[in-house]
């Protein structure tokens, strides 16, 4: 199951289905929330969600945790392989956030907002509850940042033309 068509989920499905030279049969949804209560009822065999709203059940023993699509395995759950250890190295995709300006920002203005969030991040409360809800951050300078997203683009770009997913 999925949150709907050419969502993070639907997309690292097809990801994993790819790797693994599968085909599976896609269940989407009207959201990430619909979707778990499919697989949560037993209708749906699994599905394939972002940390914040997977580990609750999981830490409740509602679901099994099979694997981490992250290149790593996470710190809320050490002892969940990661795809890649599985043999599934393809799917190792996962949605991720930035923190974006408008191209015609000064760079003085970036850099001060680069600052002030590099800040935050260092911040032990902050960590904490990034850390408890799953998230990982990773702080970079604008430069990485851009050059992150420029590697990710082809990526993401193969699966959507993989699932045939359009915008309406």
């Amino acid at each position: 199951g999925s949150a709907g068509v050419g969502t993070t989920s639907h997309l690292a499905g097809a990801a994993l289905a790819t790797s693994l030279g599968l085909e599976l049969n896609h269940i989407p949804h009207a959201g990430g929330a619909a979707s778990m209560m499919e697989v949560l009822a037993g209708r749906v065999p699994f599905m394939i969600d972002v940390m914040p709203n997977a580990l609750p059940p999981v830490k409740a023993g509602r679901l099994k945790a099979l694997a981490v699509t992250t290149p790593n395995r996470s710190p809320l759950l050490p002892t969940v392989p990661t795809m890649a250890e599985l043999g599934a190295e393809g799917a190792s995709i996962y949605a991720w956030d930035g923190f974006v300006a408008p191209r015609t920002m000064a760079d003085e203005t970036i850099a001060a907002l680069n600052r002030a969030l590099q800040s935050a991040l260092a911040d032990p409360a902050v960590k904490a509850r990034l850390t408890k809800m799953g998230a990982v951050a990773e702080p970079g300078s604008p430069a990485d940042f851009a050059a992150f997203i420029q590697s990710e683009g082809p990526k993401w770009q193969r699966l959507v033309n993989a699932v045939k997913a359009a915008a309406h």
